[in-house]
This record gives C-alpha cells, structure tokens and sequence, in this order.
C-alpha cells in the first residue's frame, strides 16, 4: 500500500501474497499436528485449523492496516497507544468469537448435536492472549512497513531535491561562460578571417563547438559526462584562449588513462581552468602556465588545477570565487560528504585547486 496515499500497489501484492502463504502454512501445519497429536479425522483436522486460523487471518489485514494508518495519523504517544489498545482489545475479541462460533459451527454439522454454550472460559482467556499478542506483531509490521514507505518518499524527494539543485549550479554555470571571453575570441576570429581565412574557419567550428558543449545542446546532453568529453571541451576553450593570449598562454595537461572514463558533472574542470586564466594568465605581460593533473586513487577521482601566477592571501581569497563555489555546491549535491572541492594559495606560490569525486565509469561501478 502507498503509505502516502493509501493506494494500492505492486509491493502491497507482493505483501499479501506473502501474508496468505504464511496463514496457509500455519493451517496446513496446524491440522497437521491435531491429526497426529489427538488422532482425529483429517476432516475434524481441517476444520479446527480452519476454526482456530481463518479469524484472525480475515482480520490480520485490518491489524496491519491499523498499524499503518496510527502510525501516520497518531501526533501524540498517549492517543497512539489508546487507539492500539482499543485495536487490541477489539482484534483480540472479535478472532475469539469469531473462532468459537466456527468451533461450535463445524461441530454442529458434523455431529448434528448444536450447542451454543460458552463451556470453560479458560481456553478463551488464553486464546483472547494470543490474539491480543498476535495484534500488536500485526500492527507492528504495519508500522514498520508505514516507516519504511515514509523515508522511501523522502529519500526519494531528497534525492529530487538534490538533482534539482545540481541542475540550478549547472545552468548558472552555463549562464556565467565568461561574457569576455566570447566577445574576445569573436574579435579574434574576426580580426583572423582577414590573415588566414581558414584557421578562421577552423576557429569557428571550435567555437561553435565549444558554445555546443557549454549550453548543452538544448538539455539533450545528460548532466554527468566522461572526464574524457570534459578534456576535450577545456583543449578546445585554450586553444581558443590562445587566439588572444597567443605565447603567453602555456597549458599542459598529464590525466592518467583510468581516469578519462570516470563520470563527473558536465562544466566542473572547465570553471577551474577559467580561473587560471583569468587572475593568473591574462593580467601578466609575461603571461604564465597552467598544468591540470586527473589520476584515480582508490576509489576516487582526483582534478588537479594549478598554474604560476602571483597568488594571493588564502584568508583573502576564502574558499574561491563564484565559479568555484558553483562547482563545489554541484559536486556536494550530487554526492554529499564523498566529493570536495579546496583552493591552495600563497603570495608568490600561484593557485592550486583540488577536486575529487567517487571514481564512477561504466568499466569501474561506483
């Protein structure tokens, strides 16, 4: 049963399909022992089992319902256990009565002697006990079962919650592709088209694919892409860098072959290499070098991004600028504590960023 609207499903099926076959192997086993034990006819076999079984197996399913619908409805412990008492003793009187008149039924039919008398009340005290116990086990499946369904909705609305947010550090990082960046690398395409009209070509198609990846083809491409896709989308942004920083630009790239089949967040290296370019490369006359390391270690994916510009106060720089916080948010969205993002720098030392992700491809199960 749905635990959040009470509707019918294909677990409750499975549920009572499970539920009849334990009633039938107790009955079964039941007439089993009072054939053997009291040596009495198969028939009279059968129909005590049935007498002392079906009553409480008819109203079992209500004592499972009960235990679900208290446990959702109950917002007080005093109310919550009234209403199981009155649950109780309501399942317990109900099965007592209900196998006593079977009892007294079946007799009367095979005997053609009907009596309808209570007889000795000891045996329904203790039968009015096991069916009292037999409630709260009942009950307490259903609860348990209520329990369960409710933190499977809510993980699943986390889970929802969390893609969600993923998806808005995305955009928003699609939507920050740096404003002069295009602009530059237009009017160096432009400016190309009158020296070499096919390196501008050339040029273009980078272009265009490079706008392609980021703005990800109208959401056709999936949000997670091989690291592999993600070093081919940063080549393609330097080298259209290097229209406009021409030598002052010098990148180098070392990624550990295991590594480029590894799954991450679509635009999570390109930000970092960015940055590089931005505060380290494009200010400096001399310009500078960029150096991106990726290698699995254990069961994790490690992104290195460093380069040799003049670096900066760690207590002034904080845990990085927009882009990076983008992508440290997108990386604990999608895999909370098990992925990180951290900035090293120093006046003099340059900027490192350090990345890392539960190392997940198709040939390596996360």
């Amino acid at each position: 049963m749905d635990a959040a609207l009470g509707r019918p499903g294909p677990r409750t099926g499975r549920l009572s399909w499970l539920y009849l076959l334990a009633w039938a192997t107790y009955l079964t086993a039941y007439a089993g022992v009072l054939a053997a034990s009291l040596e009495v006819p198969a028939s009279w076999a059968v129909m005590g089992a049935v007498a002392n079984g079906l009553p409480p197996a008819l109203l079992g399913w209500l004592a499972i319902r009960a235990g679900r619908v208290v446990s959702r409805a109950s917002a007080a412990r005093r109310r919550f256990v009234l209403l199981h008492a009155a649950g109780a003793l309501t399942f317990a009187a109900a099965s007592t009565v209900g196998s006593w008149l079977l009892f007294r039924l079946f007799h009367g039919v095979e005997t053609g002697e009907w009596d309808w008398s209570l007889g000795q009340t000891g045996p329904l005290f203790w039968q009015m006990l096991i069916a009292t116990l037999l409630y709260v086990v009942l009950a307490g499946l259903g609860n348990a079962a209520a329990l369960q369904e409710r933190l499977r909705v809510e993980e699943a609305q986390a889970a929802r919650a969390r893609e969600l947010v993923a998806r808005a550090r995305l955009e928003a990082l699609r939507a920050r592709l740096d404003p002069h960046f295009l602009f530059n690398t237009l009017h160096s395409l432009l400016a190309l088209v009158r020296k070499d009209p096919t390196a501008a070509e050339q040029g273009l198609e980078r272009f265009g694919d490079l706008l392609h990846y980021a703005l990800g083809a109208g959401g056709e491409r999936s949000e997670e892409v091989t690291l592999a896709e993600e070093r081919g989308f940063v080549e393609t942004y330097l080298e259209l860098e290097s229209l406009r920083l021409a030598s002052r630009l010098a990148w180098s790239g070392a990624f550990q072959p295991e590594a480029l089949p590894c799954r991450l967040p679509a635009l999570t290296l390109q930000p970092l290499v960015e940055n590089a370019v931005r505060h380290a490369i494009a200010p400096r006359a001399a310009g500078g070098r960029i150096e991106i390391r990726a290698a699995v270690q254990g069961d994790r994916l490690e992104i290195e991004v460093s380069d040799d510009g003049p670096g900066a106060d760690p207590e002034a720089v904080g845990e990085g600028g927009v882009g990076l916080e983008l992508v440290r948010g997108r990386l604990e969205a999608m895999h909370g504590g098990a992925a990180g993002l951290e900035v090293d720098t120093a006046p003099g030392a340059g900027f490192r960023v350090r990345l890392w992700l539960p190392a997940r491809s198709e040939e390596r199960p996360g």
